[in-house]
């Protein structure tokens, strides 16, 4: 039974550790839907959070997956981590 045409599936990744032959091969799988643990783009709560990643980083991710035929690319953001404010998280929505 060929699963992906009855659901749609969906997987979360960590940028800092995703490669592309693994986002190709999920791709060919069937998943359609990824979700990247972004967190927050500041770097003084990346690095209290020990989750330090470029901007960069989460770009490329985005236009490679968008490339490979995902259909959905959504973005985990937190709210509430170390030195994190308001000014800071709507920077990291505005680089969205």
């Amino acid at each position: 039974m060929n699963l992906s045409s009855k659901y749609e599936f969906s997987l979360e990744v960590d940028p800092r550790r995703t490669r592309d032959t693994q986002l190709k091969i999920l791709r060919d799988f069937g998943f359609k839907r990824i979700s990247l643990g972004v967190q927050d783009f500041d770097p003084e709560v990346q690095r209290l959070v020990n989750r330090t990643q470029p901007f960069e980083m989460t770009e490329r991710i985005t236009e490679l997956s968008r490339k490979l035929g995902y259909t959905s690319v959504n973005f985990d953001l937190i709210y509430g981590l170390p030195k994190q404010n308001l000014q800071n998280m709507k920077r990291t929505i505005k680089k969205l």
